[in-house]
């Protein structure tokens, strides 16, 4: 018997450290994903407008609407007595700005006010231009009050910094919750933590805090002082058996197909962020000026080329209209289609062919306002079509595709023969990912049956094999950064300065409450794979740019140049090249022959005009003999 019971203790104690090894398994990989995504980032107040703050930081910053940014008062440094090395400074919080609009180089941000209720201590707002009063003591008829820094005091040039000295409670009893909080605590060190409370027990504190995160339907959910959700990552438990799942899936990670093939070969991972520039052969290239093949109708927004079979195609969307043109030392339009009236606008396009001898097609992602409350709303939502090009005309195949709609070549014979449809979330842009087919005239969307990363987007994308060992890899632009991905893994991350398209969604956050908070989504142009110095390793060609902060004071930002980059895999690591020349408006389309590369460059009459005009225009290559 006493043997029995010293076996069950020993088993009793085990299975605990099993349990707590499991759950720290399990908090791992989310909170690595949360650190990432909740990385703290400084920048500085730019101007004020009509109450509210424009800040110098931008979705290429990792910006979201929603997003808290404390105004840093600089406090007073912290001496080690021994060495006498500065090591800290007791920095503080005199406000809190919520972003309610992204743009392009700089956001939108209101000052946040106090909460609660009149009582000793609560805060209360006299006027958001003016100051923040501090109730000290309560008188019959009325109350005495201090000025806390607050609004009042932001100037231009305060620093502001991204989820920073904001106080913070986790929502949650459970061992797994603790377990998670505490991981938490030491991923996240800027945020003033106030504990960990059941639902319904006080936070520690008189107010609400600035930030609450809750663990419910193996959900980690980030929300802020009003309850509104900000951010949400897929939190899978550790196995009862004491096994492990996998972790950190984002919540808009697109789904994963039942048979997943082997994964990819190790690839070295580039040291730091970008690599020292290609260094081209002597003599290898010459590059001439920008030439013009000709205008194109109206302001382009996104552009497609392709080759059928001894012509190229280029397909546009200005907004109104689909186009195709035929390109020989010039431009020629073959064909021209308009969406459904002016509530329908096409944003981008791409082509595809399913079947290598089959219809050549026209992908198109359109945009699609829907009225709501009796038309004093409008909810956005994509609306993508289908065309098929033949005979020098586009005949309707598909429409009203809920979908981003890209197109892959994915078997590497130069033709895109995959179709992939990316839902649309307001909450975090890009949902997920489906393959989509046409059978018996109707589109079929299927999970796909190779792996996708987690921050994947199907626009501003492509599928290719740069690294040279045969397996092709996912090169997307999103939010101003080039990545690179070999399967779920991340092979490069470039600097901030990668796309700058003006084809634009903008949308409403949270469209069912009262405060609206508007987002700015870029559709940025994919990627293009081509050998450019000819030596037999293709590169990746790639829209980058520098933006204004407010080129148009008062209106918005806008394109100061932009140029084609380069990326070239060699010597086991990435470097990072450009092309030559630079351009005073955004390139909305490149690729590439023997001969030359193609590039669409639009202009724009103003920030908040939809018109403008466009160019071809080409760089030539010329290549000595080998």
């Amino acid at each position: 018997m006493a043997v029995r019971r010293v076996g069950k203790i020993v088993l009793t104690a085990v299975s605990g450290l099993v349990l707590a090894v499991s759950l720290r398994m399990a908090s791992a990989g989310v909170v690595e994903t949360v650190r990432e995504d909740l990385r703290p980032v400084s920048g500085n107040v730019v101007m004020q407008r009509e109450g509210e703050y424009l800040v110098d930081l931008d979705a290429r910053h990792g910006l979201r609407v929603g997003d808290l940014l404390s105004v840093v008062t600089r406090g007073q440094e912290v001496l080690h007595p021994l060495t006498k090395e500065v090591i800290g400074r007791l920095d503080e919080a005199k406000a809190v700005l919520q972003v309610t609009q992204m743009k392009s180089g700089f956001s939108v941000a209101r000052p946040l006010p106090g909460a609660g209720n009149i009582a000793t201590g609560d805060i209360v707002r006299l006027d958001e231009a003016k100051a923040v009063l501090q109730v000290t003591q309560m008188k019959s008829g009325f109350s005495v009050a201090r000025p806390l820094p607050g609004a009042g005091n932001i100037a231009t040039g305060d620093i502001v910094r991204r989820f920073a000295y904001l106080k913070t409670v986790f929502q949650g009893s459970s061992e797994q919750n603790r377990a998670l909080y505490e991981e938490l605590r030491k991923a996240l060190p800027e945020l003033e933590w106030q504990g960990l409370f059941s639902a319904g027990e006080r936070s520690g504190t008189e107010a609400k805090p600035d930030l609450l995160f809750t663990l419910e339907d193996r959900e980690l959910r980030l929300l802020d002082r009003e309850g509104h959700p900000l951010r949400g990552w897929a939190y899978l438990e550790a196995d009862k058996a004491g096994g492990q799942k996998p972790v950190a899936e984002a919540v808009r990670q697109p789904a994963r197909p039942e048979s997943v093939p082997s994964p990819p070969a190790p690839v070295p991972v580039p040291a730091g962020k970008d690599s020292s520039p290609v260094r081209w052969s002597a003599g290898e290239v010459d590059f001439g000026p920008f030439t013009s093949l000709g205008e194109l109708p109206g302001r382009v927004l996104m552009a497609a080329f392709t080759r059928d079979p001894n012509q190229i195609l280029l397909a546009t969307v200005d907004g109104e209209h689909v186009r195709v043109f035929a390109v020989a030392g010039g431009l020629q339009q073959l064909a021209v289609a308009q969406m459904r009236g002016g509530a329908v606008s096409p944003l981008a396009v791409a082509w595809w062919r399913p079947e290598k001898t089959g219809p050549l097609y026209l992908v198109v992602t359109a945009v699609e306002g829907t009225s709501r409350n009796y038309g004093l709303d409008v909810e956005k939502q994509p609306s993508g079509a289908i065309y098929e090009f033949a005979d020098q005309s586009l005949r309707s195949v598909a429409t009203d595709l809920r979908y981003f709609l890209g197109t892959f070549d994915r078997d590497g014979d130069g033709l895109s023969e995959t179709l992939l449809g990316q839902e649309f979330n307001p909450q975090s842009e890009y949902g997920k990912t489906f393959v989509l087919k046409t059978e018996g005239g109707k589109i079929r969307a299927s999970k796909p049956d190779f792996e996708l990363p987690r921050e994947f987007t199907v626009l501003g994308s492509t599928m290719v094999d740069l690294t040279g060992d045969g397996k092709r890899e996912a090169a997307f632009v999103r939010n101003g950064i080039l990545w690179v991905y070999q399967g779920t893994k991340r092979i490069y991350k470039s600097s901030a300065e990668m796309g700058g398209s003006i084809s634009t969604l903008t949308y409403d956050v949270n469209p069912d409450t009262k405060d609206k908070m508007f987002a700015v989504l870029s559709l940025e142009v994919p990627p293009f794979r081509y050998d450019i110095d000819g030596d037999g390793v293709a590169e990746l060609l790639v829209v980058a740019s520098e933006t204004s902060v407010l080129k148009v004071p008062g209106i918005g930002p806008g394109i100061k140049k932009s140029w084609v980059a380069v990326l070239k895999f060699q010597d086991g690591m990435f470097k990072k090249g450009r092309l030559p020349g630079e351009l005073e408006n955004p390139i909305q389309g490149i690729w590439a022959d023997e001969k030359q590369v193609y590039i669409v460059v639009s202009r724009t009459t103003s920030i908040v005009s939809k018109k403008g005009s466009s160019t071809l225009v080409t760089l030539p290559l010329g290549r000595t003999s080998k």
